[in-house]
């Protein structure tokens, strides 16, 4: 019989900084007075942070709180 692949057919390649990988990424919003995980999301490693960002953001309330990001964030806050 044949070997099942061992390949994971949801994950996708991307490229940072001159290097290629393949996966996923994690996209975390966490409170900053409790440091505890507010939202989530899991998204394949092609997918822009941007994309994701309303979601995580509005999965967890903020309470009016300020919002911190990376720059791939930029221009949506």
């Amino acid at each position: 019989p044949a070997k099942l692949a061992h390949k994971d057919t949801d994950a996708r390649w991307t490229k940072k900084g001159g290097q290629n990988h393949y996966g996923y990424k994690n996209h975390i919003n966490v409170d900053k007075d409790t440091k505890l995980i507010a939202a989530h999301a899991t998204t394949p490693a092609s997918v822009h942070d941007s994309q994701t960002f309303e979601t995580v953001l509005r999965d967890a309330d903020t309470g009016g709180k300020g919002v911190w990001a990376d720059s791939a964030y930029r221009g949506l806050l």
